[in-house]
Order: C-alpha cells, then structure tokens, then sequence
C-alpha cells in the first residue's frame, strides 16, 4: 500500500534543506507527540514512517533520487520535460502502518486524505476476522483519526461559510464515533459544533432557490427541531445553540425574509398552540397575506380570530380592524379602530379620511398601505406584489363568500374584558360604503375555530433577500448579514415617512417589538455565544385532594371524580360541537358564559367555512383542586389528545395535532350542576 507523504513534510523542512538542518528536523519531529489519545502502536508506527522518510533523505544518493522523482512534478523543470512518466512521492506501507501514516496525514493537514484512505477500512465487515486491525488499538486510532479529519474539514467549511457543507463533514464524524461506540468525549464535542451550527444551516437552506424544494424542507425541519428543543420561539429551554430569547427572537424575525407565505402559515399556526403570542402573531400576518393574495378570505378569517385572542393583553386593534374590513364588516372594524392607542396612526387614517361621516375612507387606505407596505414584503414569494381591494372586492368568489357570511346575523362584540360578554346583538347586513369601495359589504362578525386547543381562550437567494454569510473565529461564531439596502427596505423607509405605524407586542414580563415595519429590518441574526437562561420555573402543582365546595346542597361536591366527571363530558361535547354534526346547542350542557359565546362562535365558524376536528381523548388526569368564592372552583388537568381538522373535506396535518397539555378549568355552581366558565392552558 503507498501512502501520498512527502518526506521533507513528514520531516517538517524545505527541499533545500541542508543536511545539518535534516538531522535537526528529525530529532523535533522524534520530540512531538500526538495532541489526541493515540495508542502506543499507532504512536510507534509513526515514529517508524518518519525514521524512514529520515533514512532516505540522508543518504545523498537516495535523496538526489528522491528529488529528481520530486522535480518530475514540475513542468517547468528540464528533467520533468524529458521523463516521459512523472512519478507523484509516496510512502510504501504495510497494512499494519496504515493508523500511523493515517496520523501523520492528519498532522500535515491532509484530512480529504485521511478520510479517503480510512474510511473504506471502516465500512468493511467488523466481523471480518482477516483484517489486520479487527478488534485492535489500532482500529481505534484510525476511527479517531479519521473522526478528527472530519471534524477540521467541517470547521474549515464553517470558516468559509458553507454551513450545510460544514454539518455534511461533521454528521459522517459523528456517525463514525457512534458506530464504533468509542471516545464518547469527542461524541459529546462533535454534537456540540452541529448544535450551534444550526441556525446557519437554516439561514443557508432557506436561502436556496424554491425549486430546490428537497433543501429548504431540510431547513424547516431543522427550524422546528430548534423550536422544540427550546420550547418555542419564547421559550427559555437550551437548545445549545448558545442564541438567548432576544437573540433568537431576532433570528426568527430574520428568516421570515426566506420563508414562503404557506411555509410560515403552517410553522407559526403549529407553534401558536403551545400556545405562543408571538407565533400567534406571525401567524396572522401569514394568513392574511395568504387570504388577501390567494383570494381566500376564510384564512383572514382565521387570523382574525388569532389576534381576538391575544386581546386584551396586546394593542393590536388597528390589525384587527383591517381584518375585519377585509371581511365585509366595516362596523366591527370602525368599532376595534375606537379601541386601538396608535393615536399617530389614528390620525393617518383621520387625514385620509376626508369629510366623509366616519373614518372608514382612512382605514381602507391605512389596510391597502398595510398589506403593500408591511405583510407582503415579510414573505419570499410576495415581496413587491402590488396590491389592490378594488380588485379583491370585485372578484365574484369573495362577494360569494362575504354573501355566505351575511346570513348570520348575530355578532359577539368585541370586548377586551374578562367578564361576561354583553348578550348578542342583532345587526343590519348592509352598510352604505364611501367611494372608492362600492360593493356592499355584509355585516356578519364569525370567529372561525381553527386552532382549538384550549389554550387560545387566554443558495442564491432572490434579488430581494439578503444572503446569511458569517464572521467564524475558532474561538467563537457571530453572524453578520451583510448591510446592503434592498428595493423593499427603501420603500419602506419611504412610506413609513408617510404612514405611522407602532405594533408592540407584549410577552411574559418585557416588550418585544415584532409589528409593524420593524419584523424584518431592525432585527437581524447577531447571536452571541452566551449560557442560555434557566428553564422558568413550572407552575407548582400539587398532589390532587377533594375540597369541599360549599355548594348548595343539590349540588355535587367537587372532588376529583366529580372533576373528572364534568371534564370529561366537555372533551365530548366538544368532539360533538366542533365535529362533522356540528351538535353546537350541547355546548350550553357543559359551559357558560364566556366560555359559551367563544366556543359555539368558533363551532359556527367551522360550520360556515365547511372545516371541522375529529377529536380522540386519550388521557385526562385531574392534576389540583382549588376552591375559590362565589361557588367556583379551579380544577387543573392533564389532558392528552389527538386532533385532526379536516378543511373542505381534506386533512390538514399542518394543523392536526396530538399532544399533552395542562390546562387550568374554571368551574361554577349553576342549580344543582358544575359548568366551565373559563379555560386556560398553563403548558
């Protein structure tokens, strides 16, 4: 076997190295030991190749020999010229020195070497018993060897930004460690660079063309990996990245540019059930770019009833009320506008409004601005798509639809307070519509249940997306997009001189600033490699106990059988409301107000739109008790179940789920029966 080794490399001189300077190399080169956990054999064969490379270069004929076969590489070298086969230096070995010329290899810097010549020897048959090295030390040292060649060809692709490159070399490194179950160490350090690789990976894989549809479905699963790891985009578990919740909200921020409408439709709608305000948040904007585009008012609708939901805690009516005006329902929509503390915007929108009677000229200005301005450039494949309500209410399909919308006539009027909503009121289903939008809108406000789980009661990229490049020290890894000021962050530095827009959004105890013009331009991925927060601290649950009520004495007392009773019946009934039968009048056997009006809303929703779940309970544990006054009582249980939501007939396993969540029920005596009135998810 011949290995490619120069012996004036593994010597460490120049070829016109004096013999004085040979020796000394030889007896340095005898000095240095390898830097990793090499055994003694392997150590012993590569002090061997280098007392041969020694032997040859110190003897003037076989090293005048060894030149001219050396100078044959050179065609500019007369001798070159004149032999007719150049010969290329090498090392005869044994199969036994094979770990030693291997680790020589790696000391030189030759890794695409090492791993071409050591991993045909590590794919054969371990049970092979005529290899050389079959259960040996040596076989160890070539594993490591060969793992260590990987891991520097991966930083080397990290160092010049070829991040999905640089995880293709360090995955094959780690699957050689795993396979040999040896240095579990090295293991360790191999995941460790994979997990702080990660985000570049998905910068780099979302940035690839769409057709390469293999590569950015790599990146997204990649990102969902990252979110459960953490806990979600505000969660504070350590997916070892080293990117805290400011840092990784901004990374987030930053790959929207890379993702489609869809593919962030059906990431930020998966993560809003944890639930999470800040995917709830995305996830409107995407439905509504989605619904406006694809001229699909249904997905407004769906976002509409997201961002209901973030109330009260959130100021987010002036988004509210351009749903609700994409909608057909001008009167909600002035009515959420009232409710809104932009007064800057609210001032825009007066100024556009002229002399007409209310500010509905201004608000649909202020939603067409909204959409150009600020939704659409947040996706990949909308970016500077022109946008026009004129044509949106004049295509037949959405007056179809606004037509259907028009026959429920009964509306929940929006109230950010945690009692008991004002009881329904009636309205008439036409409005007098100032130019320039003369269609008739209907006046119908119907919340659409898609996301029902209980916690929503409380790599060229395109011309217009910047390119993810990096700064990489082998002491730590900063990302720093480039500077470059597109055509969309022009125009939005333009318009938003003309048109004043804040969009806050709270989270937990701080302000993150995520609306509104900001998502994408202030916010760019500059992680830093910090020790990630600790976890926050779990609601303390304690071991469940009866607890006597004091109901009147028709009523049972709430103890953990009666809980589990009464929850069980609402997980049917809810199965029952929002299923294919659509039972929506059980739903007074087991809730009352506001629970009631939220949930018969989202299961007439379903209803109108042709959408529905099919729920499967698989486990309900009921976790505390806790009495309160006036009769009510909190119960906290463990539910786990699996839900599908089928749209127009077709499952949507982008929104299906099964999973286990802890929610807080609040009970109240009703007669001589318990009824929710509340329901919060707590994780």
């Amino acid at each position: 076997m011949r290995i490619p080794l120069d012996y004036y490399q593994v010597l460490g001189v120049p070829m016109q190295a004096t013999p004085e300077q040979i020796d000394q190399a030889f007896q340095d080169r005898l000095l240095q030991l390898p830097s990793h956990h090499h055994s003694p054999t392997t150590v012993a064969t590569r002090r061997e190749l280098i007392e041969h490379a020694y032997q040859v270069l110190r003897e003037p004929d076989q090293r005048h020999a060894y030149d001219r076969r050396c100078r044959s590489l050179d065609t500019d070298d007369l001798i070159a010229q004149l032999d007719p086969q150049p010969v290329v230096p090498d090392l005869e070995i044994t199969e036994q020195q094979l770990s030693g010329a291997l680790l020589l290899l790696y000391e030189l810097g030759d890794y695409n070497q090492v791993v071409r010549l050591g991993q045909p020897f590590l794919k054969g048959d371990p049970l092979d018993l005529s290899r050389p090295y079959t259960g040996s030390a040596a076989e160890a040292d070539i594993t490591l060897t060969v793992a260590l060649a990987y891991l520097e060809l991966g930083r080397e692709q990290w160092q010049q930004q070829h991040y999905q490159a640089a995880a293709t070399h360090l995955e094959a490194g780690l699957r050689i460690l795993e396979r040999s179950g040896l240095f579990p160490e090295l293991q360790q350090q191999f995941q460790s660079e994979l997990d702080r690789l990660r985000p570049y990976r998905i910068l780099e894989l979302l940035a690839l063309p769409l057709s390469d549809s293999v590569g950015r479905q790599r990146g997204v699963l990649l990102l969902r990996e990252m979110l459960s790891d953490r806990g979600g985009i505000e969660g504070r578990q350590d997916d070892r990245s080293g990117l805290g919740v400011e840092d990784f909200l901004k990374f987030i921020l930053q790959l929207r540019a890379y993702l489609t409408a869809t593919e962030q439709q059906e990431l930020f709608e998966r993560e809003a059930r944890r639930p999470s305000a800040v995917a709830s948040y995305l996830a409107v904007h995407a439905l509504v770019a989605r619904g406006f585009h694809e001229l699909q008012p249904s997905l407004i609708r769906r976002g509409k009833d997201l961002l209901q939901r973030l109330l009260p805690n959130q100021d987010i009516y002036l988004e509210l009320a351009s749903c609700l005006l994409l909608l057909g329902q001008p009167a909600e929509a002035l009515a959420a506008l009232e409710k809104s503390q932009d007064q800057q915007s609210i001032a825009f929108i007066r100024r556009h409004s002229g002399n007409a009677p209310d500010l509905l000229p201004g608000l649909c200005y202020y939603t067409e601005q909204w959409l150009q301005e600020e939704i659409y450039p947040a996706f990949r494949d909308l970016g500077e798509t022109p946008v026009s309500l004129d044509q949106y209410f004049a295509d037949p399909n959405i007056q179809t639809y606004l037509d259907a919308l028009n026959e429920e006539l009964v509306v929940t009027p929006i109230t950010p307070d945690e009692g008991t909503p004002p009881p329904p009121v009636t309205v008439k289903p036409s409005v007098a519509v100032p130019p320039p939008y003369r269609a008739p809108f209907p006046v119908v406000s119907l919340t659409a249940e898609t996301l029902p789980l209980e916690a929503h009661q409380g790599s060229v990229p395109p011309p217009d997306v910047p390119s993810p490049t990096a700064t990489v020290s082998s002491t730590s890894h900063t990302i720093s997009p480039r500077t470059t000021t597109t055509r969309t962050q022009q125009r939005r530095t333009r318009d938003r001189r003309q048109r004043p827009r804040n969009g806050w959004l709270w989270v937990g105890g701080g302000v993150l600033l995520i609306g509104a013009g900001v998502l994408a331009q202030h916010y760019w991925f500059q992680p830093r490699l910090t020790t990630a927060p600790p976890p926050e601290t779990p609601i303390a649950v304690a071991t469940p106990t009866p607890v006597a009520t004091n109901p009147s004495p028709d009523v049972p007392e709430m103890t953990i059988e009666v809980a589990r009773d009464r929850l069980q019946a609402w997980q049917q009934i809810k199965a029952q409301a929002l299923g294919s039968n659509f039972a929506i009048d059980n739903l007074e056997k087991i809730l009352t107000e506001p629970a009631l009006s939220t949930w018969r809303s989202r299961a007439q929703g379903l209803k109108s739109e042709g959408s529905y779940w099919s729920y499967t309970l698989t486990n309900l544990e009921i976790k505390e008790i806790r009495p309160l006054e006036n009769n009510r009582v909190d119960v906290i249980a463990q539910i786990q179940e699996d839900a599908k939501f089928y749209e127009q007939g077709t499952l949507r396993s982008d929104i299906s789920y099964n999973d286990s969540y802890r929610v807080l029920y609040t009970l109240v005596q009703d007669g001589n029966q318990w009824l929710i009135q509340r329901m919060q998810v707590l994780s």
